[in-house]
């Protein structure tokens, strides 16, 4: 599902496509948030952004964007009611 509300919110254009990509880290304690990661590349497989995109309960939708080099860039949180998913 956080798949889908990352494409909705991004409104992607050819050739553009998110890839899910694994990540390794350090265990946490229990998270509220179901988290998923995700690469933008390009018809060439070049990486054009990085997005950490989460999403607590049915409640709230969001995402951290980063350039390439892996730098933040942008980050938005959206309300699940206010989007018609």
């Amino acid at each position: 599902m956080i798949e889908r509300y990352l494409r909705r919110v991004l409104v992607l254009a050819h050739p553009y496509r998110l890839v899910e990509i694994e990540r390794e880290g350090p265990r946490r304690r229990q998270s509220c948030c179901e988290a998923r990661y995700f690469n933008l590349v390009d018809n060439r497989k070049n990486l054009i952004a990085g997005f950490d995109a989460w999403m607590a309960g049915r409640s709230f939708f969001g995402y951290f964007r980063y350039s390439p080099q892996g730098d933040l860039i942008e980050r938005r949180t959206f309300p699940i009611d206010s989007w018609q998913f």
